[in-house]
């Protein structure tokens, strides 16, 4: 089998990093998706909270705005009427705008909340209506009516808990979202370490490989040869020398 040369072996060295990098890359990139989708669900939940905690405080204005003063004047009975027309209509707003953003969990959780609410906003209509047909008087009786109460603080129970929930999980997703930004800088910051340390390493290989080693090798070679030439010189001064006194000493 062919061995790869050096070229051979710091192109493949490359295309490794560049395997491995890529590769962290998409991982790092998919945690960080991950984490804004978490980002994403904790901010819906928390606007969804908000819508609930508007609708709830609607709710509780325009029960207080029905509760007016029915020895008031002419004036300030039409213009209470009028406020309370107007907060009828902010709150079915925001019934609208709840309803049609929750959840279907929750809303199977609260089945009835919808209904509870139009029933609200119907009745405070009625009590705009009888209030401009008939009197203030009748139309206070008519807000001061027990199911109503009871209507009430059963919306505002709900939606309270609604929010609640919301809350909880949008502080639970924020958490999730921390933990895994978390894993992603950890494990962003192994794989450059990795590629790091692993390049360092198989940089000094190859080094060794094909430079370090054939140079020893070379210079291993240079001495013997150089050594061979010396004692060649020495065994030819040696034959020409034979007739003299003493014989020819080489040494190095």
């Amino acid at each position: 089998m062919r061995r790869f040369g050096l070229t051979a072996k710091i192109t493949l060295l490359f295309a490794l990093f560049g395997i491995a990098a890529a590769l962290g890359l998409a991982s790092a990139l998919g945690g960080l998706a991950s984490v804004h989708q978490i980002d994403r669900e904790a901010f819906s939940g928390l606007q969804l909270a908000n819508r609930a905690s508007l609708l709830s405080s609607r709710v509780a204005q325009a029960s207080l705005l029905s509760r007016f003063d029915d020895g008031a004047g002419p004036k300030q009975v039409e213009e209470a009427i009028d406020g309370l027309d107007a907060a009828v209509e902010l709150v079915d707003a925001a019934r609208a705008s709840l309803i049609s953003a929750l959840p279907p969990a929750l809303l199977q959780a609260h089945p009835t909340l919808d209904a509870r609410i139009r029933t609200f906003i119907d009745f405070q209509r009625d009590i705009v209506d009888i209030g401009r047909r008939v009197s203030a008087k009748a139309a206070l009786i008519e807000a001061t009516a027990d199911a109503a109460r009871d209507n009430v603080r059963e919306i505002i129970s709900v939606t309270a808990t609604i929010r609640d929930d919301l809350d909880r999980q949008a502080g639970q997703a924020a958490s999730r979202a921390e933990a895994l930004a978390q894993q992603v800088r950890q494990r962003v910051i192994l794989i450059a370490v990795g590629l790091l340390l692993g390049g360092g390493a198989l940089a000094i290989a190859l080094l060794r490989a094909h430079l370090t080693r054939p140079l020893r090798e070379l210079m291993a070679a240079i001495e013997a040869t150089m050594a061979s030439d010396e004692t060649s010189k020495c065994r030819i001064g040696a034959g020409a020398t034979r007739s003299a006194s003493s014989p020819a000493r080489c040494g190095r």
